[in-house]
């Protein structure tokens, strides 16, 4: 396993936990194809100041290197799930590159 040296922090806010689960399911596998995993994924409601929105969900997401994470958000497998089941399922996002 490559290390992971870049990552992707993302606050959701999701309306429909039951699609939010379908896309999670069909996801994961190509993200970790792209060498991406979920270092953390944390539910509640943490305060983010001067968020537009709440969010719900916090993730944080690592990949082996930048292009990694550009390769995997391209891959249209990945655009076809994320169009599916996660814009349906989720009110809010807002994610950062780190």
């Amino acid at each position: 396993t490559e290390p992971i040296v870049h990552h992707r922090l993302v606050y959701l806010d999701i309306a429909d936990p039951s699609s939010y689960a379908t896309y999670r399911r069909n996801m994961e596998p190509l993200l970790a194809e792209h060498g991406g995993r979920f270092v953390l994924d944390v539910e509640g409601e943490p305060t983010i100041h001067g968020a537009s929105f709440q969010p719900r969900r916090v993730l944080l997401i690592g990949f082996p290197s930048g292009e990694a994470a550009e390769r995997f958000f391209a891959d249209p497998r990945y655009v076809a799930v994320r169009a599916a089941h996660f814009e349906p399922a989720v009110r809010a996002t807002v994610a950062v590159g780190l």
